[in-house]
């Protein structure tokens, strides 16, 4: 099978979207915001539990941001992640078991 003159270039913009999605490094980590204050645990399980909502908001207002990039990394990320997965597994109990009144 011979290739087309234009093989090379076929998965490009397939590339290059997927190394503009990467995650990178944040520049703001261990930073306190304009309060002074630093987000660690409590706050990122707090973020991660109300990130949907969050979410929503955010596409209509620009002050509004679904991450707190002034945090104090692992624990921040611990929490944000705990609060999403609790959340969504209280979500599925309930949608599988449903809500049954006494």
């Amino acid at each position: 099978m011979e290739d087309s003159p234009n093989s090379e270039g076929r998965f490009a913009p397939v590339l290059n979207t997927l190394r503009g999605s990467l995650a990178g490094a944040n520049p703001a980590i261990n930073t306190p915001d304009e309060q002074g204050r630093v987000a660690g645990f409590w706050q990122g399980l707090w973020h991660g539990t109300i990130a949907p909502i969050t979410f929503i908001v955010s596409l209509f207002r620009d002050d509004v941001h679904v991450y707190e990039v002034h945090n104090n990394g692992k624990a921040y990320i611990l929490g944000f992640l705990l609060g999403v997965t609790g959340l969504w597994s209280v979500f599925t109990t309930i949608g599988e078991n449903g809500i049954r009144m006494p």
